[in-house]
């Protein structure tokens, strides 16, 4: 059964007394489909986030084990969202609710009380029911009833066994009958929590057979989640469904979404279509619709920054381009700087338009679906003629989509693979579900775009090596800087203790832990210098810790963050600019944008030997290079650009003629303008 109520006819609360008549009839017509926590009751309002909503569709899905609407995309069509608001998705969260609270052993507790207080009978009733209530959720009180002093005895035991032993540990403790059941339970649930950044798969582990020990709801889903952080899918989805069948009650709303965002992957086929297949590339007059995953001034990050210079590059290049952010984006992200959001918006002299809808609670399949509508709405009403997308596949899939519906031409610019970067950050997260859903997600928008876009050579060789994707269409487009922006000639700090710098993101797969190291080494050395770590994330907490310990206060400042417009002033000061990254599949196929601002600025550039850094920096000697990974070479390294100016210099000089012979946007100009692939 269908009910289809169209979003342009009446006033809300009309649509809505409409919605509830269809409802109504469900019930009369097929009172066993429908189900029950949604069955209008007199006088009751509509869930509050209904009324932001302009339409429905209703889809009375018969024999549902769940009993709960939802859409069916297969009788709906490509577009089962009618009016911009996914309704249907919303209903299945309110009946969840509503389950859920019914469900709820608070509930049943309240209920009684209520009764006992109006009816004799139900009063003598009561201890009856309050003791089965407390049998049927016996595990679950007992929990906050464990003695923490005995547990806080086991859990510092576990947490002081060395790293490599914590995993087998775990597991020993979870069958040591000595100690009591819930107690272990306790004590590995809290290992789980404070193990959950810095080693994923063991807190995943710990979760998990918390769980196995004492299995309710909360333990079920703190497993589910974890073991998601560690990469898998099918494990937490299959929890989610035993366990926690109706999340919408008993979980926060940011956890109901990342429940709903588990459930969506694990369901998510690889492939997602079948007929995106490339076309050969065909110029095309007209105005360019850039849709970039995250922009500035929300996001102040190497990502937004390159795309401030696409943008600018094309423009300079004669495309007419206009400019969409991921639908969803900014509102979607938590992280994003304070700063007000409009439908459309102007940055560097773009339009920038910002697509509210897809929600971000929505399950990935719809969710893409929702986007690439949007996505095409905005196509057809802007009259564009060709499509570029950016990186990473959740903002260039439904771009691709659109694309396709549209019948335009499509461009990836393929900056990186996220799955590399969290692979090098969390231990045993490649190869995981996860890991490998998303890169073959990657490898299908790449395969089915008409041309490609890639950031360095190593990147276009894995795409054609590993992901197929035909040679004829993959072109360079690396980071570049404009003409203009290039130093007559190498810089002098004029300091009188030469300064070793580093500009960017604190991560792990920088190896600056590896350069803190190596001046401590210098140090022993008996070198005069200074190390200047620019920036934050992460890694700050543990840089700091581990400067303290080596007794490098005093020659090693982490500042912190700084603005965009104070970097340059920062990378002036530095005589000697260290990447120091380590030997990750990442670091050998993504180049940091801070190499080539520092070669364009003729500051002498210190880099490990990975592929791509080598692929930048040219055959001429435009950098000091060492052995990655090795804290002894980049000490080596270091002192002999520290001791030897004429050496600096040499490399800073080559660094300039390398980046004007072959690292400027302008190189680039016909890929930008859409006309044809750069060499």
């Amino acid at each position: 059964m269908f009910g289809l109520i169209d979003p342009r006819d009446g006033s809300l609360r009309e649509r809505f007394e409409r919605i509830e008549d269809c409802i109504g009839r469900a019930a009369i017509d097929h009172p066993d489909d429908l189900p029950l926590a949604l069955r209008p009751s007199k006088g009751s309002g509509w869930p509050r986030e209904w009324t932001e909503l302009s339409g429905v569709v209703l889809v009375l899905e018969r024999g549902s084990a769940e009993g709960r609407l939802r859409t069916l995309p297969s009788a709906l069509g490509p577009r089962p969202v009618i009016g911009g608001g996914p309704l249907v998705e919303l209903l299945a969260i309110h009946a969840e609710r509503q389950a859920t609270l019914e469900a709820a052993p608070e509930r049943a507790v309240g209920r009684a009380v209520m009764r006992a207080a109006t009816a004799l009978k139900d009063a003598l009733a009561l201890p009856g029911q309050l003791r089965r209530l407390a049998v049927r959720n016996r595990d679950r009180l007992r929990l906050g009833l464990v003695d923490r002093r005995r547990a806080r005895k086991h859990l510092a035991r576990l947490i002081d066994t060395a790293p490599t032993e914590r995993a087998a540990t775990c597991r020993e403790f979870c069958i040591d009958r000595t100690v009591r059941r819930l107690v272990r339970a306790v004590v590995l649930r809290d290992v789980a929590r404070l193990l959950r950044v810095a080693e994923p798969r063991t807190s995943a582990l710990a979760a998990l057979l918390s769980h196995a020990l004492a299995p309710n709801a909360a333990q079920a889903k703190l497993a589910a989640f974890r073991a998601f952080d560690a990469g898998e899918l099918a494990a937490p989805a299959l929890l989610l469904a035993r366990e926690c069948p109706h999340p919408a009650g008993a979980f926060t709303l940011s956890e109901r979404r990342r429940a709903q965002e588990i459930r969506g992957l694990a369901a998510l086929a690889p492939a997602p279509a079948t007929d995106l297949r490339p076309r050969p590339f065909v110029r095309r007059a007209g105005r360019i619709l850039y849709v970039a995953a995250s922009a500035r001034p929300w996001h102040v990050t190497g990502y937004t920054m390159r795309t401030a210079a696409v943008l600018r590059a094309m423009r300079e290049a004669g495309a007419d381009v206009v400019v969409a952010t991921r639908p969803g984006y900014p509102g979607d992200r938590r992280d994003r700087l304070d700063a007000p959001i409009a439908p459309v918006t102007w940055q560097d002299g773009f339009e920038i338009h910002h697509l509210r809808d897809p929600a971000d609670q929505l399950p990935p399949a719809l969710r893409t679906a929702v986007a690439a509508e949007a996505i095409e709405g905005l196509v057809r009403r802007l009259g564009v003629r060709a499509i570029h997308a950016a990186s990473d596949h959740v903002n260039a899939l439904p771009a691709l989509l659109a694309a396709r519906r549209a019948d335009l031409p499509f461009t990836y610019e393929l900056r990186g693979l996220w799955e590399l970067s969290r692979a090098s950050r969390i231990d045993g997260f490649e190869g995981s579900e996860r890991y490998r859903l998303g890169l073959e997600l990657e490898g299908e928008v790449a395969r089915a775009a008409d041309r490609v876009l890639v950031i360095s050579e190593p990147l276009a060789a894995h795409l054609r090596d590993v992901h197929g994707v035909d040679a004829e269409r993959v072109s360079l487009l690396p980071n570049c800087v404009f003409d203009n922006e290039i130093a007559a000639l190498p810089h002098e700090t004029g300091n009188a203790v030469p300064v070793i710098g580093y500009l960017g993101s604190l991560v792990s797969y920088e190896g600056l832990e590896m350069l803190v190291d190596a001046a401590a080494t210098l140090r022993d050395r008996g070198l005069a210098f200074r190390v200047r770590i620019v920036g934050d994330g992460e890694s700050r907490a543990g840089l700091t810790a581990r400067v303290a310990a080596l007794g490098l206060a005093d020659r090693v400042d982490l500042p912190g963050r700084v603005p965009p417009e104070i970097a340059p002033t920062e990378l002036a000061g530095f005589d000697l600019v260290a990447l120091p990254r380590l030997p990750h599949r990442v670091c050998e196929m993504v180049p940091p944008l801070k190499l080539v601002e520092a070669m364009a600025a003729g500051c002498p550039v210190v880099v490990p030997d990975l592929p791509v850094f080598l692929s930048e920096i040219g055959a001429a000697g435009a950098a000091h290079v060492f052995t990655s990974g090795d804290a002894g070479s980049l000490a080596d390294t270091l002192e002999a650009a520290l001791t030897d100016p004429d050496l600096r210099r040499r490399a800073a000089v080559a660094a300039l003629e390398r980046v004007r012979a072959a690292r400027t946007w302008s190189r680039f100009a016909d890929a930008l303008a859409g006309t044809a692939s750069a060499g």
